[in-house]
């Protein structure tokens, strides 16, 4: 009895055939069984109209209620970071759908219409109803449709005529495709071809699916030049931070790179807890929680004003056991000192670093005020003074002190480095003063002598 593709009611006779179902169940007000045995009806409209009536959706709706006015509709069209992409993707087919009685509308994933284009009578016409930029088309309001039911099915959707669950629908058809992030792979809105019910035909779906596909396929391609900018962020900060273990991800918190030193089940563990946080901060290196972990540095990659990846800089390492704020326990700072002077090698791209046993033993000697992170900035800061050998006397003064007492040796590297920095600091009137000099931020100068353990020996003012 229906002439239809796929079992859609396209012709008058299935339409009859359908309304007279859509009065006797839909009209009637019934629920449960009825609904979902109704002979002659689609599994998918059959469920909808369950859904529908259990939303306690009424049939006689005469409109939809419009939720955003013109300007919410261009705040969430700018922060939909998908809606100008597909604009542009359908408008070579702009000639496809105008003219012929039909419009191409764009939904976000809450169906709220944000654009729509097409056909005058038809916007005209639909515009009665509120299928209009700011209406709201979720199923669960207003019953059965096509950008709201495809939402709620998360599948393509031809809804025609009588199928509708409110009657004020049922002069239309609508072929409604959701388009998937390719960064999340969650829907972020819908793409909608309605017209009127006597134009519907197969090929209304068939061309709003090309055209979808046509808009996932370029958010790919932005998606993958995009990971190629998180990526170069990435090996920036390996540069800034060597030997840190060091996470990037894209925008759906996938990961895109890791350090060596950073453990493959805490890599994604991590980027687990990237996917699940509501928010992430638009400014770089922002301590954001990673569990018992305790914080790590987050480092966001912009593309205008949109998160599209980011970094996380775990300063100290991966820690083997407990924290770095918890002293070590006997015989743990040699077990960290090689995990660190092996990963932070890596890191800096060198196949191997011989380490003098001594220096062992007198990092052993050492009483570590700052724990883990102490421990793991000195090794940082030797492998960045030296090449391949470590010796004793490439170690702090204070090191080799409280290892050897009193030490006759040359300074380090790292000595005439700090006493650089301390003599700047003490010969400024502020600490902005003695940033200056040194070329770099007061807040950079700031975090530098907490890293590295030095205060300066006279009051210094902030200002």
């Amino acid at each position: 009895m229906l002439n239809t593709a796929e079992g859609i009611p396209f012709d008058p006779t299935a339409q009859q055939v359908l309304a007279r179902q859509w009065g006797a169940l839909v009209a009637g007000r019934e629920r449960g069984n009825a609904l979902m045995q109704a002979a002659g009806v689609r599994g998918l409209v059959r469920a909808s109209w369950h859904r529908s009536a259990g939303a306690a959706v009424h049939p006689a709706l005469d409109a939809a209620p419009v939720v955003l006015d013109a300007g919410q509709v261009a705040v969430v069209s700018e922060g939909s970071d998908w809606v100008d992409v597909a604009r542009q993707s359908v408008v070579r087919q702009q000639q496809s759908y105008t003219g012929s009685g039909h419009v191409l509308t764009l939904f976000d994933h809450e169906a709220r219409m944000l654009a729509s284009d097409g056909d005058p009578a038809a916007l005209d016409g639909l515009a009665e109803i509120n299928f209009r930029p700011g209406g709201l088309w979720a199923e669960a309001v207003v019953g059965t449709n096509g950008p709201g039911t495809a939402l709620a099915t998360g599948q393509a959707t031809h809804i025609v005529g009588a199928e509708h669950y409110c009657e004020r629908w049922h002069r239309w058809h609508c072929a409604a495709v959701p388009i998937r992030d390719p960064a999340t792979e969650r829907i972020a809105g819908v793409l909608d071809i309605s017209g009127f019910r006597e134009q519907a035909h197969p090929h209304t779906l068939n061309l709003a699916q090309a055209l979808v596909v046509a808009i996932e396929q370029t958010l790919a391609t932005r998606e993958v030049e995009r990971r190629f900018l998180t990526l170069q962020h990435f090996t920036s900060l390996t540069v800034r931070y060597p030997g840190d273990p060091i996470l990037a991800l894209d925008r759906g918190g996938r990961i895109v790179g890791a350090t060596p030193s950073l453990a493959p089940a805490l890599a994604e563990a991590l980027a687990a807890e990237v996917r699940r946080a509501e928010h992430l901060p638009r400014e770089s290196g922002v301590p954001v929680p990673v569990g018992d972990r305790g914080a790590a540095l987050w480092f966001p990659v912009l593309q205008g004003r949109t998160i599209v990846g980011g970094c996380l800089v775990l300063a100290g390492g991966a820690t083997l056991a407990g924290s770095e704020g918890i002293p070590f326990r006997p015989g743990d700072v040699k077990v960290y000192a090689r995990r660190f002077f092996e990963a932070g090698a890596r890191d800096l791209g060198r196949l191997a670093v011989e380490v003098e046993p001594a220096v062992y033993d007198a990092l052993q000697a050492y009483d570590w005020p700052g724990n883990v992170r102490e421990l793991k900035n000195v090794i940082r800061r030797v492998l960045l003074a030296t090449t391949r050998q470590v010796r004793l006397h490439d170690l702090p003064r204070s090191i080799r002190e409280a290892y050897a007492g009193s030490c006759d040796a040359p300074s380090s590297a790292i000595d005439r480095e700090d006493a650089l920095l301390m003599e700047v600091v003490n010969s400024s009137t502020t600490m902005a003063e003695a940033a200056a000099r040194l070329g770099i931020t007061r807040s950079t100068l700031y975090r530098r002598m907490a890293r590295f353990g030095l205060t300066p020996t006279r009051v210094v003012r902030r200002q």
